[in-house]
């Protein structure tokens, strides 16, 4: 009986070599470079992903005065570079390892940051507003920021003191506008911003006899004794700002000073403070 090749058996040789094509030396070459990119890519996002993670919100920047001297300058100097982002960053970071030293101390949640150059000059460099649903904050520059002989400093402190109202807490919206005013000037002047000093020496009686000692004052002139409270002990400023979690009491900055009813009178001494 005839033999019969079986279906299943290959029509070639297993023994039989496969055509090779050649490789060209610029195919080889674009594969490492597609895989060098890739690479690039991967190491980029997870650069920027960390970089986001690290900020903790979002920022957005904007130019309300573009056409303007001041807009034009702010395009070219703060927003095109990043630098606007870059300074709302470090401000962030120094404000929270200033207030918030330890991860034990609640910390205020801040969504995002719309970063603002106003179309018209404000009353002061910056201003904060607080958005709806009290997680979104819009930080208002001035334009005439941009008319200092020092733009740089200038433009630095005055996101320094927009964040500093960002993290702070404000008694749930009831502080007197001049104590945390004084507590951002605190904060200014731990960075080094500091645009005037007290010369030092015994300061009236002030904080010593008046129960409500930051009401209608001068930033700077409370910043000075909350510099003198903060040097007679440490964390004064953080157990502060906790303490402002809550609505604002009249008795609050003394419940955190530990002080009694009745305040004991005299002046204290200044030296060594901003």
């Amino acid at each position: 009986m005839e033999n019969r090749r079986s279906l299943s058996q290959p029509l070639l040789s297993s023994t039989s070599a496969a055509p090779t094509t050649p490789t060209s030396p610029n195919l080889s070459n674009h594969a490492v470079l597609l895989r060098l990119l890739l690479v690039a890519v991967v190491g980029l996002t997870s650069l920027w992903a960390n970089h986001e993670a690290s900020k903790g919100f979002d920022i957005t920047i904007l130019n309300n005065a573009k056409g303007s001297s001041a807009g034009q300058r702010f395009d070219l100097f703060y927003v095109s570079n990043d630098e606007a982002t870059r300074l709302l960053l470090n401000a962030s970071n120094f404000i929270q390892n200033l207030i918030y030293p330890s991860q034990d101390l609640p910390k205020k949640i801040i969504k995002s940051v719309h970063l603002t150059l106003s179309l018209r000059d404000l009353s002061s460099n910056v201003a904060v507003e607080q958005l709806d649903g009290g997680v979104d904050f819009a930080v208002h520059l001035s334009p005439s920021i941009f008319n200092d002989t020092n733009m740089n400093h200038a433009m630095s402190t005055a996101i320094l003191r927009g964040m500093s109202r960002v993290w702070l807490w404000n008694g749930e919206g009831h502080a007197p506008p001049s104590l945390l005013d004084g507590m951002v000037e605190h904060i200014v002047a731990a960075a080094g911003f500091v645009e005037k000093k007290y010369s030092g020496g015994a300061v009236g009686t002030l904080a010593a006899c008046e129960p409500m000692w930051w009401k209608d004052k001068d930033p700077m002139e409370i910043a000075t004794f909350l510099d003198y409270h903060e040097r007679q002990g440490e964390g004064f400023i953080q157990r502060l700002n906790q303490a402002l979690r809550s609505r604002w009491q009249d008795r609050t900055v003394d419940n955190v000073l530990g002080l009694p009813d009745q305040r004991p009178c005299g002046s204290f001494n200044t030296s060594g403070s901003l």
